[in-house]
């Protein structure tokens, strides 16, 4: 039994030292944040539990929602209510919320008993979700608003919003306004160590813009969109 307490105590400090690190505070009710990093498959494997994160979740993304349209609505005054909603999409979504509970560390205390690529699963995101529920309730809103856009300095928020910009769609858009005519032409594809890499260019008009090259034809598309943005000074 002492070998036990032991073990699961020095867990705990580990864990409370993680989250003061991460949040910037003292958390008070330990218990919900080890709810909030266990996984539903844990439960068929231990019989003293009977709970997974997964009512924490629904909570905290409701709660994320909240701070990010806040954090928004104040940083983009012009911005009309579709374009907020557009914008709000991009932080929320379960690739950007993967990507930040890598970098924060999260899946170094998630308890699950699947396998998982953090790549291919919301697994990891979910439990972020589940986090920010479980802080909700122990600190109440307005050091849950702190901690969670502390958590995301972690990617950047305006990085996270510069990098999901359609700029093709976008591109497009601009082309409607001004009844110039925008194509996307293929100029070479190359294959390199058994990977085919693709140069695009963009044509404004007749006249070649941008070029860009990758491995996926839509991505070159896409960042060749891009550089034409910065070339013509268009305002998104």
């Amino acid at each position: 039994m002492f070998l036990r307490f032991s073990r699961q105590s020095k867990e705990d400090a580990q864990l409370r030292l993680f989250l003061k690190n991460l949040f910037g505070f003292e958390v008070k009710n330990l218990s919900l944040y080890r709810l909030a990093l266990t996984h539903s498959s844990v439960i068929q494997k231990r019989n003293d539990l009977n709970q997974s994160n997964e009512r924490l979740e629904f909570l905290g993304d409701a709660i994320l929602d909240a701070i990010i349209a806040d954090y928004l609505y104040t940083e983009f005054p012009d911005l009309s209510e579709g374009e907020l909603t557009k914008e709000k999409a991009k932080v929320v979504n379960r690739r950007t919320l993967n990507r930040l509970a890598g970098k924060i560390g999260l899946d170094k205390y998630l308890e699950y008993s699947i396998n998982f690529n953090t790549e291919d699963t919301s697994l990891l995101g979910n439990a972020l979700e589940a986090l920010i529920g479980a802080l909700f309730l122990d600190l109440g809103y307005i050091k849950t608003e702190r901690a969670t856009l502390k958590m995301f300095a972690y990617i950047n928020l305006s990085l996270v919003l510069e990098e999901q910009k359609d700029y093709k769609s976008l591109l497009h858009e601009w082309s409607q306004r001004t009844k110039k005519e925008v194509k996307f032409r293929t100029v070479n594809e190359f294959n390199l160590d058994g990977r085919n890499e693709y140069e695009v260019e963009v044509q404004i008009s007749g006249e070649i813009c941008a070029t860009a090259t990758d491995y996926s034809k839509k991505k070159a598309q896409k960042l060749a969109a891009k550089q034409a943005f910065e070339y013509l000074k268009i305002e998104t």
